[in-house]
């Protein structure tokens, strides 16, 4: 069943590849990057602190399956390509859609039992889904004026 893992990386990065300019990774690859690292300090300590638990996962990296990080460079780059820099509340609109295109994915893993909330609550992850994408955002500008481009704000 490992397989669903390896699914959900292929279903987001056709996503991305089909939304996203190829292109355009050129310039957002760090954002992959910051998804990534960012979900393993997120998802990595509330899985081991028994918050829920990925059943099936194949290869682990972290108490995480490595496919699920892996999608999860896609998803930074998604979000980082769509995100309205310099309309804050454009931004806010944008998080909440990308949580309702990545809470329903969850629900199916609880459903068919490749993930399980064990001291989670369905509401928790609106809540962390928000705080990953805004780290990311706000990530992927700290590091943008750090190498001189200024012209990402919120």
């Amino acid at each position: 069943m490992a397989i669903i893992w390896v699914l959900f990386a292929i279903a987001i990065w056709g996503i991305c590849i089909l939304l996203v300019k190829w292109e355009n990774f050129k310039r957002l690859w760090i954002a992959g990057i910051i998804g990534m690292v960012l979900v393993i300090m997120i998802d990595s300590p509330l899985a081991k602190g028994g918050m829920y638990t990925f059943h099936n996962p194949g290869i682990q990296v972290f108490e995480l399956p490595l496919f699920y990080i892996i999608g999860l460079y896609g998803g930074g780059v998604f979000l980082t390509y769509f995100y309205p820099w310099g309309y804050p509340l454009r931004g806010v609109l944008l998080l909440l859609i990308a949580n309702a295109m990545f809470l329903p994915f969850e629900w199916f893993m609880v459903v068919t039992g490749m993930f399980e909330h064990v001291n989670w609550r369905f509401l928790y992850s609106f809540f962390i889904n928000i705080t990953g994408f805004l780290l990311t955002i706000y990530t992927y500008i700290i590091i943008q004026h750090l190498l001189g481009n200024k012209k990402y704000n919120l």
